[in-house]
């Protein structure tokens, strides 16, 4: 896991409003066989470093894809939208990585036939220093 991805999973994790919906249960990628929902997947899906005449300049714009799990749709629903209160619009510094700008970048919603399961993929595009 990079430095800017423990900064947002820390962040939510400090969040009343995320954690008591999903507690700890924030996984990378992917979610455990048998899961106790609601829950949370991430994932870095696009990098999005940033360069100049001289090369890599240190600021990165990367999308963060936050999906969100649970057993009825509205469980998914309201972890979405506590992920989104919290992040979009967030500029700070986050376990010590400067976040200039955090904004959603997408929802998808959908059900997971094999999981027996409703999701809402959040995506983020995140402006921060490497």
């Amino acid at each position: 896991m990079s430095i800017i991805e423990e900064a947002l999973v820390a962040k939510l994790k400090a969040t009343t409003a995320v954690t008591d919906l999903v507690a700890a249960r924030i996984f990378p990628v992917i979610m455990p066989l048998d899961p106790t929902f609601p829950g949370m997947t991430y994932a870095k899906v696009f990098p999005g470093r940033q360069y100049s005449q001289s090369g890599p300049s240190g600021l990165a714009r990367g999308r963060f894809q936050f999906t969100c799990w649970g057993a009825t749709y509205a469980s998914a629903k309201n972890v979405a939208n506590a992920v989104i209160s919290t992040l979009d619009g967030l500029s700070d510094t986050l376990s010590g990585v400067r976040v200039d700008s955090i904004t959603n970048a997408s929802e998808i919603d959908g059900y997971d036939r094999e999981a027996k399961s409703y999701y809402v993929a959040v995506d983020f595009y995140v402006w921060h220093n490497e």
